[in-house]
This record gives structure tokens, C-alpha cells and sequence, in this order.
């Protein structure tokens, strides 16, 4: 007569072999996101341009589109959206640089002395503040805001230009032929997945052209309305280089949050000491006032459901952007961290939402 062997469960099976099942699957996904970290470290250049004509690409696309569809050529219509961009960019960076670059010494000096002024006033107080490590806070902004050119030798300075011109005409190049061959791309990526995927990927595709053209020219409507805004209140208060500080209030528009609290507190700085402590009062009340109306107002309006993403969530990855690749990485992080976010919904649905008021805590 046989015997019944008795069934050995799997050691797989058991809450132990689960979760050591997970913690493999942890560790690889941990391998691979290093392998792409250090691919984007040797190629960071590339990726950078790539990923600048990408989002320049998305937020003009529309125009070649629209052009095409009243029965211009598409090479005309190409060519017309792209010399267009390329005017708007030099403009805006000879703009930038004619601001800007000339009085940042200016700018800084004033900063600097503003700085003082409040180390000297919290020294005042009935409590004590650590002024080493308040200087070395300061120290770190200067050198942020500086890029280091005073640490860097004659050498690498030359270095970092020939990169930047590198990148910039290598975008420039990626940039019209994403404008000229955008479909004809995109097909041939499609074309190396299975055709059950051929829809999700269509809806990935017009899901990241909709957010990152959204992002692009929604940011670029409400950076220009803040930069009025801050520039007239420092006109009104007689605050000088009131157009280099707006210049910055423009840029720091498009990394959300931090951008404009850092640019307004430069403004205010130069405030406290070119007019006084109640003109840099305003300044601060007006700063707040235009972050809040950008937060609650502006960018909803203009960007509607482009960019829904917790501030939590926009805080972390543009500490992240800052950690990988400097300001750049910080004004790329958002879109991109939107993009992810669209992709992850589509491709891994749920029932509910994360953060609806029927999931609770």
C-alpha cells in the first residue's frame, strides 16, 4: 500500500518568504534606478538637452499643428514655429543678461549689506541666534547663487562654458526634429511594443505633450504676471534695480514654492537697506500676497488640470532636481515628477485616488 507523502508548502509562501520576495524585488528595482542614476551622471549633458527640447518641443508642438492644419507645408510650418522659439529664447536671454549680469554685483553687495543688517538686528533680540550658523547659511546661498565661479579655476570655468554651448546647440538640433518628426518618432517607438499596449502608449504620449506644454506655457503666463507685479511694487516704493529683481522673480517662477520665496527675500533684502525696514516690509507682505494669489489663483486658472500634484510632493522632487543637477534639475523636476505621476495612473489604475476623503488615513 503507498504511503501519502504530506505536502511541503513552499518556504516562498510564508509571511517570511514573501517578504523576502519583496525586499529582492526592492533591492532590484534599488540596482536599476543606480544603473540609470549613473548613466545620467556620464551622459548628463545629453539627457539635460534631450530633455529641454522635449519640453520645448511639447509646449510649441501646438502651433506646428495648428499651422499644418490651415494648409501650410510642414517643413514651412516647422520651420516658421522653430526660428520662432529660437527668436524668443535669444530675446529673452539677451533680456536676462542685460538685466541682470550687469548689476549683479549690485545686486549681491545690496543683498549681502541687507544680510548684515539683519544679523545685526537679531543680535538685538532677547533670544540667541547662532550667527555662524546663520553666516553659513548665507554662505551657501552665495555660493548657489554664485555657481561656485569663485571656487572654480580659469580651466574649468572654460570647461563648464564649452558644455553649456555643447548642450545648448546639441538642443537646439534635437529640438527641430522633434518639431519636424514628431510622429514619425513616435511611431517608431510604438512600433517595439506589443500592439496590446498601442492605445496606453498613445494616451502616455498625448498625456506628456498636454502636461509639459501645459506646464511650460501656463508657468510662463504666471511668471510674467508676477514679474509685473513685483516690478511695480518696487517701483512704487522706489526701490532701485527693480528690473533685475523682477528679471528674478520671472525665473524663479518656474520652480515652484521655493523660486519665488527665494527671489522675493532677495527683494526684500535689497529693500531693507537701498529704502528701509518698512519698504522691505511690503515688499515681503507683497511677495506673500503674489505667491498666495499664484497658488490659489493663477495657476489653476491658467494651467487648470495640467499640474495636480501635492506641495509635499512638488517640495521633494525639486530637492531632488536641486541634488542631481543644480537649478537646472530643480525648474525640470516638476514636469517631469507630473509626467511620472500620469504615466504611473494610466498604466497601474486603482479604485480611489491617494488623498480623496473617502480614503481617510
Amino acid at each position: 500500500m503507498a504511503t501519502h507523502t504530506p505536502h511541503r508548502e513552499s518556504p516562498w509562501r510564508d509571511p517570511f518568504g514573501r517578504a523576502a520576495s519583496r525586499a529582492a524585488q526592492v533591492l532590484l528595482l534599488a540596482a536599476l534606478f543606480a544603473l540609470l542614476g549613473l548613466i545620467f551622471f556620464r551622459l548628463q549633458m545629453v539627457v539635460v538637452a534631450v530633455l529641454v527640447a522635449l519640453i520645448l518641443a511639447c509646449a510649441v508642438f501646438p502651433l506646428v499643428r495648428r499651422l499644418s492644419d490651415l494648409g501650410w507645408p510642414r517643413v514651412l510650418a516647422t520651420l516658421t514655429t522653430f526660428v520662432g522659439i529660437l527668436v524668443v529664447l535669444a530675446a529673452f536671454i539677451a533680456a536676462v543678461v542685460w538685466a541682470v549680469a550687469d548689476q549683479w554685483d549690485s545686486l549681491m553687495a545690496a543683498a549681502q549689506q541687507g544680510w548684515q543688517t539683519l544679523q545685526d538686528a537679531s543680535a538685538r533680540l532677547p533670544f540667541a541666534v547662532d550667527g555662524a550658523a546663520v553666516q553659513e547659511i548665507w554662505s551657501r546661498i552665495q555660493g548657489v547663487a554664485s555657481g561656485g565661479a569663485v571656487e572654480q579655476s580659469a580651466l574649468t570655468g572654460l570647461t563648464t562654458a564649452g558644455e553649456v554651448v555643447t548642450g545648448t546647440v546639441l538642443m537646439v538640433i534635437v529640438l527641430f526634429f522633434f518639431l519636424q518628426d514628431a510622429e514619425r518618432i513616435w511611431g517608431f517607438l510604438l512600433s517595439w511594443f506589443p500592439p496590446r499596449h498601442t492605445e496606453k502608449l498613445r494616451r502616455t504620449g498625448r498625456d506628456t505633450v498636454r502636461i509639459l506644454g501645459g506646464y511650460v506655457r501656463g508657468t510662463a503666463a504666471v511668471a510674467v504676471i508676477e514679474m509685473l507685479a513685483i516690478v511695480v511694487v518696487l517701483w512704487l516704493l522706489g526701490v532701485p534695480l527693480a528690473i533685475p529683481l523682477a528679471m528674478l522673480m520671472f525665473l524663479g517662477a518656474f520652480i515652484p514654492i521655493v523660486g519665488p520665496i527665494v527671489a522675493g527675500a532677495l527683494a526684500a533684502l535689497v529693500a531693507l537697506v537701498t529704502t528701509g525696514p518698512w519698504a522691505a516690509l511690503v515688499v515681503v507682505i507683497a511677495v506673500f500676497v503674489i505667491h498666495h494669489l499664484e497658488t490659489g489663483l493663477l495657476r489653476p486658472f491658467v494651467m487648470g488640470r495640467t499640474v495636480r500634484l501635492p506641495a509635499l510632493v512638488v517640495l521633494l522632487s525639486i530637492a531632488l532636481g536641486t541634488l542631481v543637477d543644480g537649478v537646472v534639475g530643480a525648474a525640470l523636476a516638476v514636469p517631469l515628477t507630473a509626467v511620472a505621476w500620469s504615466v504611473i495612473q494610466l498604466w497601474l489604475p486603482r479604485p480611489g485616488r491617494i488623498g480623496d476623503p473617502a480614503h481617510g488615513l
